[in-house]
């Protein structure tokens, strides 16, 4: 069998064995972000919005206040949507069908940079596949933005290795910004590969690299004039959190020192993927002579001089580590809601997977020639069978939200974030075997609602007057309200909005508790308000509607009726009201 042969067999294992250790996955539930992003997001359920996906940051979630610009990637949900509406198997589908092509390109890249035995090529791009780690990625919908965008850079990456048009490199760079802002890294990956590998003229080095610049300064106007904002730092992060930090250093510098620590962190669960959760509580150092970020921050260092070293026996060491620091950057320098998220290892693994590649194919050359495939496969198989296995098991985490935020209060009891979602997670299992508000729930409904309330206790424990508490005082709200303790919902979400004023849902649900208590105008109050905040809030204007009804008003009801169906066609409460409202008009 030719060597062309077993190279496209070995890709083929690769594409195979990476989509069989998700196929657990595929009926995974909707989580946290992908709720607001795809489930609850209706600009991406006409496709004739794609066109604005590309001049409208503001369509990324169902709330306009989140805008953010990553129009293929919108794309690709609303495509989704046209084909299965929200049906999960087909997001799924896509993200596991997207793993398998990256870890196809990873393998070539590697055959591409190396000259070591094809079996070690792809035993290595393997242990990638399978990694732990990447569960995250591939079973959280919303981080298709992470898979997509390795995939366009790893592929803008094979072209300019094997000397491809830099128009047609740019133009697939381009595309990876278009998804997702932390493809930015790529520009430095090319000019970190040339210095090591190529050392080219500067002519050829104007030319090689000219055009991916210029892709990046097209991005960054183009993201200015469509988002109103400037700067690399406007480009990369969304407003580091208020209220939420105090300390010596200021909440830029802490965040970013604190990434030394957490790089670190990345490097060994790459290697030894335990503690994976979907909430890391990283708490910020508060000043620079904490013992843990000065051991953490020495050890840093002396790997990058041991990368840097290494590169007078294998160049290729000093790249790929360098490639794992270079993509953590743009979340390294740039301060963002999240300390630690594993989804941020998904590219950056590939250079740890380059190192060991280096130190394998060295390793392996001093070995007598008969004994280098058994010492493959000692060495690799049990650990790429016991991260398949890892991975299988970890997907079943991933099930749904409870069993998600069960395990993740179990991995960091200190975080109010796994409450909270936790907390929201029993809510939404409730209010789906009951969700109308005047009927009582079953038992199994009931357990549900104790239990998050005790979580959404939990959650603002931490932090009651904090200014990130708004949401879970409005899921507080909700569950004393669904239950019957209307006048302890009413107090609950009273104090929400002095705390958090500016939350939309926090009015809606106290106008919700309002009407339940048969204070009919101070509930349209509510429901005004929320409006005010949101005018494309159409749950509220429903609710307006049945206020307005509630007083026999059925002219008004119909008028935000229709507005709540204008906004969401398949709102099926209202056109029920709005029936009934017209009916009883026409009497």
């Amino acid at each position: 069998m030719s060597s062309l042969s077993h190279k496209r067999i070995l890709l083929l294992l690769v594409f195979l064995l990476s989509i069989l250790v998700y196929s657990n996955s595929l009926t995974g539930s909707f989580h946290y972000d992908d709720l607001h992003h795809i489930a609850r997001n209706f600009n991406i359920r006409k496709l004739s919005n794609i066109p604005h996906f590309f001049l409208n940051p503001r369509m990324f979630s169902e709330s306009a206040e989140n805008p953010m610009y990553r129009p293929i990637l919108l794309t690709t949900y609303a495509i989704n949507y046209a084909i299965h509406d929200n049906n999960v198997i087909g997001y799924h589908l896509v993200n596991v069908v997207l793993h398998g092509i990256n870890a196809v390109l990873v393998f070539l890249i590697f055959l591409s940079v190396f000259d070591s035995p094809l079996i070690l090529i792809f035993l290595v791009t393997l242990l990638y596949a399978v990694n732990p780690i990447n569960t995250e990625a591939v079973n959280y919908l919303s981080s298709r933005s992470d898979l997509l965008s390795t995939t366009f850079l790893l592929l803008a990456f094979y072209l300019f290795v094997k000397g491809r048009s830099s128009l047609l490199v740019s133009a697939t760079y381009l595309m990876g910004l278009l998804t997702k802002e932390v493809a930015a890294s790529f520009p430095i990956l090319l000019l970190l590969y040339d210095a090591l590998f190529r050392r080219p003229s500067s002519r050829d080095l104007v030319k090689r690299h000219l055009p991916v610049w210029m892709a990046t300064l097209f991005y960054l106007l183009l993201r200015k004039v469509l988002m109103g904002s400037s700067g690399i730092a406007a480009a990369f992060t969304r407003a580091a959190p208020s209220g939420v930090w105090e300390g010596s250093l200021s909440y830029t510098t802490s965040y970013q020192l604190t990434q030394i620590k957490v790089v670190m962190n990345y490097l060994r669960m790459w290697f030894v993927p335990t503690g994976l959760t979907i909430e890391h509580h990283y708490p910020l150092i508060g000043s620079l002579d904490e013992p843990s970020f000065l051991i953490l921050s020495a050890l840093f260092l002396f790997l990058l001089f041991l990368a840097i070293y290494a590169s007078r026996w294998d160049r290729r060491i000093t790249f790929f580590y360098l490639w794992f620091l270079v993509t953590l950057l743009p979340t390294s320098l740039f301060p963002l809601n999240v300390v630690m998220a594993e989804k941020r290892v998904y590219i950056a693994g590939i250079g740890l997977a380059g190192v060991l590649l280096s130190i394998a194919k060295i390793l392996l050359s001093r070995l007598p020639e008969r004994r280098r495939a058994l010492s493959m496969a000692l060495v690799f198989l049990p650990i790429i069978l016991v991260f398949a296995v890892g991975t299988f098991l970890r997907n079943t985490v991933w099930k749904d939200e409870i069993t998600l935020w069960e395990d993740a209060v179990k991995k960091s009891p200190h975080s109010y974030v796994a409450y909270h979602v936790l907390a929201e997670a029993y809510l939404d299992e409730a209010l789906k075997l009951q969700p109308y508000p005047l009927h009582p729930l079953p038992p199994r409904g009931m357990e549900y609602m104790e239990k998050a309330i005790k979580n959404f206790r939990k959650a603002i424990s931490f932090d009651p007057e904090g200014k990130q508490s708004g949401p879970i005082y409005n899921g507080l709200g909700v569950a004393l309200y669904r239950i019957g303790r209307i006048k302890e919902a009413i107090e609950v979400l009273e104090k929400g909005t002095r705390v958090f004023p500016g939350l939309p849902e926090l009015y809606n649900s106290l106008g919700n508790a309002y009407s339940l208590a048969g204070e009919s105008d101070r509930a349209i109050e509510a429901y005004r308000k929320a409006i005010s905040l949101r005018p494309e809030f159409p749950i509220a204007y429903t609710n307006l509607g049945n206020a307005y009804a509630a007083r026999g008003q059925y002219r008004m009801a119909a008028r935000y009726y229709r507005k709540a169906l204008e906004l969401d066609p398949t709102n099926r409460v209202a056109r029920e009201n709005l029936t009934r409202a017209l009916r009883l008009l026409s009497k």
